[in-house]
């Protein structure tokens, strides 16, 4: 017979796991990274037009 498929029920190898893990923090950090990216990029945006509306 073979083997059932493995669910998430089944314990998993703890080298997987923590590889698991690893890249649920990696996708975590690089999202959060793009995001402070944006958020730079808008205030940089705001910056200048406010400069560019207040020199005479």
């Amino acid at each position: 017979m073979s083997e059932p498929p493995l669910t998430d029920s089944q314990p998993q190898h703890p080298i997987d796991f923590e590889l698991d893990l690893l890249k649920q923090e990696y996708f975590f950090l690089q999202t959060t990274v793009e995001d402070y990216n944006k958020q730079i990029w808008v205030i940089k945006d705001w910056a200048s037009l406010a400069l560019e509306l207040l020199s005479p």
